[in-house]
């Protein structure tokens, strides 16, 4: 199958009219990796990860792709998230991953997405509480099999997971690899970054290179798209404010407020001038209006903005 036919595949798939021959197609998709993982016990970590790394580029997520519109890019990238889930679940407990197996373990996946200007919690099967916040989505096994409880995210979550001494919970995400027994913790994925955040217990964050720390409570961990980690001590609560829809910036540059704004409010916003996006906002909104909150930033500021709908410009002389 090549990549345009896989293309195809997953369209139909997010449309929900896959029909048992395109299922087929899909099982197929897998087969071809057989000679591969005919033994999944003994097989190396290296060779794991080159047939996920294989999946991966034959799809849209080739930089060098044509271009999708952000809503189709979003849908992708969910069942992209099913499918590397559903070869976790064997890969991480060891047990063999036949095609029969792959459409029942992808059939059973479950994705839940909060869009521009929502949030959504969930309950996991195994007790764990999420809470997603706006423009994330987080896939998993409704029935949490085997060894492990694994999920992949995509944007951010805080994550309150029930304890459990057998099943480690793992969260994927990109480049980054999260392991906790029972926490609370947040993840934030962005373009460049993964930030993992530690508010209860301890985690082990690894990259895809094999680098790794382990996290007390108040602490985070930052990972950057080539694998480097950096941690450092934090107070956590600007970080989960969002939970209790609390914005809270801490010396953050407004190019970067702007995103999330964006995101909170369901709102397109145009810095006027360039020289905005390096100004520094520092500023604690509870559960306030978008209009109050650039009524804030107009202040702080000292610039003007425009609300037209969903379009919000912002006029000002910026910062030196």
């Amino acid at each position: 199958m090549n990549k345009r036919d896989f293309e195809a595949l997953l369209d139909r798939y997010l449309s929900g009219k896959t029909s048992l021959k395109e299922n087929e197609l899909l099982d197929q998709f897998f087969e071809s990796y057989r000679g591969k993982r005919a033994d999944i016990n003994n097989m190396s970590s290296h060779i794991k990860e080159e047939i996920l790394q294989n999946i991966k580029s034959q799809t849209v997520f080739n930089r060098n792709a044509r271009r999708f519109s952000p809503a189709r890019m979003w849908g992708i990238a969910a069942t992209i998230s099913i499918i590397f889930i559903a070869a976790g679940y064997f890969f991480l407990s060891g047990n063999r991953f036949t095609e029969q197996q792959a459409h029942i373990v992808a059939a059973k996946m479950k994705n839940v997405s909060a869009l521009k200007g929502q949030k959504k919690e969930i309950k996991l099967p195994d007790g764990t509480r999420v809470k997603l916040n706006a423009a994330s989505s987080i896939s998993y096994h409704e029935d949490f099999m085997g060894d492990v409880r694994a999920v992949s995210l995509q944007g951010e979550a805080y994550f309150d997971v029930a304890r459990d001494a057998t099943r480690p919970f793992i969260v994927k995400t990109d480049y980054v690899t999260t392991t906790v027994l029972g926490t609370s913790f947040n993840v934030l994925t962005t373009r460049n970054s993964v930030a993992v955040t530690l508010v209860e217990g301890t985690v082990n964050v690894s990259t895809s290179n094999g680098k790794t720390v382990l996290l007390h409570p108040n602490q985070q961990a930052t990972v950057s798209r080539s694998s480097d980690i950096s941690t450092k001590q934090v107070s956590v609560d600007q970080y989960i404010a969002w939970k209790d829809n609390t914005l809270h910036f801490d010396h953050i540059k407004v190019k970067d407020a702007v995103i999330i704004l964006e995101n909170w409010y369901n709102v397109d916003i145009v810095l006027k001038n360039p020289s905005i996006e390096n100004c520094i906002v520092t500023a604690k909104y509870e559960n306030e209006s978008l209009e109050n909150v650039l009524k804030s930033f107009s202040y702080i500021l000292k610039v003007d903005f425009e609300m037209n709908g969903r379009q919000v410009n912002i006029y000002g002389k910026g910062c030196l």
